[in-house]
């Protein structure tokens, strides 16, 4: 049986995972392990000791028309346009058999951003298939408890924060084995930000960032949503003593077991 906790940072899944673990007699992961190599570029990513950038503020490119007809040249630039998303294609032809695609600054840094959203959900979604065999060991194993401190949840919510489809996030994940139970502990953002005022990586300094993922979680385990994993979706309050907590997720966990 896998059980998931999500939260937005330092909402308590760290203490939860570990009083769980102990009353269940159950393994224990937190995601992303950052003691692996996939980890360790993760957190400097997210720490900005490594990042993301196009080599030039404007570029041009040329792209050959080949053997379009004129009269079919304009319609073919619109299809090209409607294709790069981040791209600014000019209605001319230079010279007569290219089109000239020019990249702005303001493109260009929306271009990184996606591009770098898209590095970081590959290398987690690399960290967890790490373990892969485990996580499968114990899927639907009512003999065998795992409790995971974060999971692929946290890749749905925070890759559609920054931007990425939430249909393509549920494609890229489909091949982990989903939990049997997740919870999500929910506190306020600005509760979250009065237990850690001290704000460690890039997503926690991101102004308004916080709220975005708080909303898409509570999204996501309230709504019916196409393409969802299976398994069981449950809200608790994150509010209260440790103690207190602890007994709202043993409630969900009892009715599962």
């Amino acid at each position: 049986m896998i059980i998931v906790l999500e939260g937005i940072d330092a909402s308590g899944k760290a203490t939860q995972a570990k009083k769980l673990t102990s009353a269940l007699g159950a393994h224990t992961f937190d995601f992303p392990r950052y003691q692996s190599r996939t980890g360790q570029a993760i957190l400097g990513l997210l720490t900005g000791k490594w990042g993301i950038k196009t080599s030039a503020i404007e570029q041009v490119f040329q792209i050959d028309v080949g053997d379009i007809p004129p009269e079919k040249v304009s319609e073919w630039i619109e299809a090209v346009r409607r294709g790069l998303d981040h791209y600014s294609v000019t209605s001319h032809l230079i010279p007569p058999d290219k089109v000239e695609v020019r990249v702005t600054e303001t493109e260009r840094a929306a271009h990184e951003a996606e591009t770098r959203a898209l590095v970081l959900q590959s290398l987690m979604t690399t960290n967890r298939l790490e373990v892969f065999p485990m996580l499968c060991e114990h899927w639907r194993d009512p003999a065998k408890h795992l409790v995971l401190d974060r999971y692929f949840t946290s890749g749905l919510v925070y890759g559609q924060a920054d931007g990425l489809p939430l249909d393509y996030l549920f494609d890229i994940h489909k091949s982990l084995p989903p939990a049997d139970l997740w919870v999500f502990i929910d506190i306020p953002p600005e509760e979250s930000r009065k237990r850690r005022p001290e704000r460690r990586d890039e997503y926690e300094r991101r102004a308004g960032f916080m709220e975005k993922v708080a909303l898409g979680y509570m999204e996501l385990f309230r709504v019916a949503i196409p393409g969802k994993p299976a398994g069981k979706w449950v809200v608790v309050d994150g509010l209260g003593t440790a103690d207190e907590v602890h007994e709202r997720i043993m409630s969900e966990v009892r009715s599962i077991l």
